[in-house]
């Protein structure tokens, strides 16, 4: 049998504690202010996180567009791999946000509680429950269009990376227009902001699978720029760590990279989707608990960490061994 190649694993368990260190420091400190002053300060680790799931966004995508018969399919397939998982983290959240001392400006009503089930209430105009679920808007929108627009074409699937392409080509010139003339129509919906990241995910995927020579030739061209995108909306800084990662996973796709046993790591990753659903204001409230009772110097941030970790193994555990057996009707199911 074919071991498991953990090396995505690893990844996604960096990008989320680059995520939660961020917001556990520097997030905080700005929304609430620490009772101390902390000499641990994460700079854009928040940003580099969900850059890095992004482009993991990207890259999975067409093996999953690949595998469904259709766009029904593919679609039962996506919500199969995030509803389980999410709404247990929704309500867990809710709950901890309704029994404990409101956070200042992140209160929730039942409206958006009930609206945040669905995972649309950012276009139905509710807050979201945790603030960190503001990527769960972008990402639907990448797999409704991108997933749509592949099976719409399905029959000539060659030319969907050039449609991509035009795509980016399009966000790139309202980019142009919005640094001219400060505003961009449209920008949610053709995911101006973020489009470069998932855009990179497809071509690093493209690059080691694509047997035509000139499109290979293409996307990794398109994809050896493309981190310059980010100096539209991001910081140069921002941009060195884009180059950086893209260039650190298209090594590890193209020399074929593996990792068969598992650590700390891979275990974080196994459990990135709940912690990153349950980290940020959950946290909030555990560091605002700790910090009151005394417990205020920096190296106590690993209660919070602590805690979060325990709890999305818990909802990853729980969500696996009796939610998804029943959902699929079967004791394994295919969702990539």
């Amino acid at each position: 049998m074919r071991r498991k190649n953990n090396i995505w694993e690893i990844f996604r368990g960096i990008a989320a504690l680059l995520v939660i260190f961020h917001h556990y420091t520097e997030r905080y400190d700005v929304a609430f202010g620490h009772v101390e002053n902390w000499s641990i300060q994460s700079i854009y680790g928040g940003q580099f996180g969900v850059c890095m799931f992004f482009i993991f966004t990207g890259m999975f995508l067409m093996p999953s567009l690949d595998k469904s018969k259709n766009f029904g399919v593919y679609l039962k397939k996506r919500a199969l791999r995030l509803y389980p998982y999410y709404i247990p983290c929704v309500i867990v959240t809710f709950i901890c946000m309704k029994i404990t001392p409101p956070l200042f400006g992140r209160e929730v009503s039942w409206g958006d509680f009930f609206a945040n089930l669905t995972m649309f209430q950012s276009y139905l105009s509710f807050r979201n429950v945790d603030g960190a679920y503001w990527t769960l808007a972008v990402q639907l929108m990448v797999y409704i269009f991108m997933g749509g627009l592949f099976f719409l074409i399905r029959k000539h699937r060659k030319h969907f990376l050039i449609i991509i392409l035009v795509w980016f080509g399009i966000d790139i010139l309202f980019s142009v227009y919005g640094y001219l003339f400060g505003k961009i129509p449209f920008s949610s919906l053709l995911l101006v902001r973020t489009i470069h990241l998932f855009v990179q995910g497809l071509l690093i995927w493209y690059v080691s699978t694509e047997e035509n020579k000139t499109y290979k030739l293409l996307s990794q061209l398109v994809l050896l720029l493309s981190p310059l995108y980010s100096l539209f909306y991001f910081s140069l800084y921002y941009t060195i760590f884009n180059f950086f990662i893209v260039g650190v996973i298209y090594l590890v796709t193209i020399k074929n990279w593996t990792c068969k046993k598992g650590n700390l790591f891979t275990f974080i990753g196994s459990i990135s989707f709940p912690m990153y659903l349950l980290h940020q204001n959950i946290g909030f409230l555990i560091i605002r608990y700790i910090e009151s009772i005394g417990l205020s110097h920096e190296i106590f941030i690993l209660v919070p960490i602590t805690v979060i970790i325990i709890l999305s193994w818990g909802v990853t555990t729980f969500v696996e061994r009796f939610i998804l057996p029943i959902l699929c009707n079967e004791k394994k199911c295919e969702l990539r």
